[in-house]
């Protein structure tokens, strides 16, 4: 079995609950596994003495005070690979971090297989941080061995936009460990939640239009948003969120812990995305056993079970009316809960993801993926 290094420079927490399940699930399948995180653990995971932490930036973006706080915490780093000498070292997450320690342990002659997660190869259209996604995926690619995406539509835009020369993996995404079933309490059978950072591709300029139509429809039905805006959405349309009528506005970061809370408390998750590569919020609506309502999107269709309720792009009244209509359909909300909690168990688990990285850790060790290997 490889011996592999998990790296994660993220202070969030999705990404550092990414690191530390798969560390888990893969020493599990029996490989040796060790893992550098960020000291600000907020997680909520127990670390051991095979998870090693360095202090980080709290942006993964390049900045000169980024590049000034790296020496120490990458001396550690280079250091830990120098003695544990891993056959693969595998960068979970986008970080400019990343490329520097790359170049560094090359330079020092340590031999391993580099592999890169790309959750975003190309950022998503509109984001004012896409420019500089692309661009760090184009540079860091030139140096890896293997490439590992969790869509198929992040495979196609890899391939199309960025062209590696190397291995490209698709691997189920398995964020957390799944819930057992429980369906939603009858005092939630009117509210609905709108989850995670407030994005413009995940549709929150439609959101105004959405609630005042469902208000219109059902004034009874409650609509909570909880998540970060992005720095790119305008303070006016979050006024314009918050002052809908049958809307709770919870605009902050979301800690771990309240996560649960909030889709407990909620029937369905409403997901109008206008594009997307992969989802945390839909596993993590599934793993509460709550179906989501999205459009009906290419990129969506992978994550959708089938029979799934979907509207056709970008009708918000439909979408409202669709809405509307689940909500006052117990029996068959409960229903798409119950077939996106079984897919999801079945497509999107730890143990699944774990097993697809092991795959293209045992190609690269043993020269099987079909690629000419990259000279360093």
């Amino acid at each position: 079995m490889a011996k592999v290094l998990l790296i994660s420079f993220s202070t969030l927490p999705t990404m550092q609950k990414y690191l530390y399940t798969a560390s888990a699930e893969l020493a599990f399948l029996g490989h040796d596994v060790w893992t550098v995180g960020s000291t600000n653990v907020r997680s909520g995971d127990a670390l051991g003495p095979r998870n090693v932490t360095v202090d980080t930036p709290p942006t993964p973006r390049p900045s000169v005070s980024s590049f000034w706080s790296s020496k120490k915490s990458l001396d550690t780093v280079r250091a830990l690979i120098q003695r544990v000498r891993p056959d693969v070292i595998h960068f979970v997450n986008k970080h400019v971090w990343n490329y520097l320690l790359l170049r560094q342990v090359r330079r020092k002659g340590i031999q391993t297989k580099w592999v890169h997660t790309f959750h975003d190869p190309i950022g998503h259209e509109g984001d004012s941080v896409r420019q500089g996604v692309v661009a760090y995926h184009k540079v860091i690619q030139r140096h890896l061995d293997a490439i590992v995406v969790h869509s198929e539509t992040a495979r196609s835009q890899t391939l199309r936009a960025l062209r590696p020369h190397c291995l490209i993996a698709l691997s189920p995404l398995g964020l957390k460990r799944w819930k057992d079933y429980e369906a939603a309490d009858a005092r939630a059978s009117k509210r609905a939640l709108a989850f995670g950072r407030l994005n413009f591709y995940k549709g929150c300029a439609m959101y105004p239009k959405i609630f005042d139509e469902i208000h219109r429809l059902d004034p009874t039905i409650e609509i909570t948003v909880a998540g970060q805006p992005s720095k790119d959405v305008p303070k006016e349309l979050i006024a314009q969120i918050a002052a809908c009528p049958n809307v709770r506005l919870d605009a902050h970061f979301i800690e771990e812990d309240a996560v649960e809370r909030y889709f407990r408390e909620s029937s369905i998750v409403l997901t109008p995305y206008t594009s997307m590569t992969q989802s945390g919020v839909i596993l993590d609506a599934y793993s509460h056993s709550r179906p989501v309502l999205a459009f009906h999107i290419e990129e969506m269709r992978e994550f959708l079970p089938h029979g799934a309720y979907t509207v056709e792009p970008f009708d918000t009244q439909e979408y409202a009316r669709t809405l509307v209509g689940l909500l006052n359909d117990p029996d068959s909300c409960a229903r798409a809960g119950r077939d996106s909690w079984e897919f999801g168990r079945r497509q999107f688990s730890p143990s699944s993801m774990a097993a697809g990285f092991a795959s293209v850790y045992d190609s690269l060790i043993s020269g099987s993926t079909g690629i000419p290997a990259r000279a360093d």
